[in-house]
């Protein structure tokens, strides 16, 4: 739910070109700026805390390791969706949201690499 909505905001997305806006962007962005960065930073927390936890359930899965990449290619998915609709003017805040998505990626490294199983190599 949150995947989708990142990439289809409420209020759609500009089908035209215009100079005011750009085909592709967000509707939301150019009418209520501080509003849909605000919807904005709120989905991205909403889909990586999500992810994340998905991604701590599923270590012990027969397919865990399958499953956890999928997960990862998923966020690198809707990070880089985020970041084409975005207005042009307001590229620098697809790298904040970059940027917000890789302490969940770490995290989940460090606590897959210290859980006392992967340290004896039982896994």
């Amino acid at each position: 739910m949150t995947f989708q909505a990142g990439i289809n905001p409420p209020g759609g997305l500009w089908q035209d070109n215009q100079k005011e806006h750009v085909a592709g962007s967000a509707i939301f962005a150019y009418r209520k700026p501080a509003a849909f960065y605000v919807f904005l930073v709120f989905n991205t927390m909403a889909f990586t805390t999500s992810a994340f936890i998905i991604f701590c359930f599923t270590q012990r899965f027969p397919l865990g390791l399958e499953i956890r990449l999928a997960i990862v290619f998923l966020i690198v998915t809707y990070a880089c969706a985020v970041s084409a609709i975005i207005p042009p003017e307001s590229a620098n805040l697809a790298y904040i949201l970059l940027v917000a998505l890789l302490p969940i990626v770490v995290l989940s490294l460090i606590c897959r690499c210290t859980r006392p199983e992967a340290a004896a190599g039982n896994n």
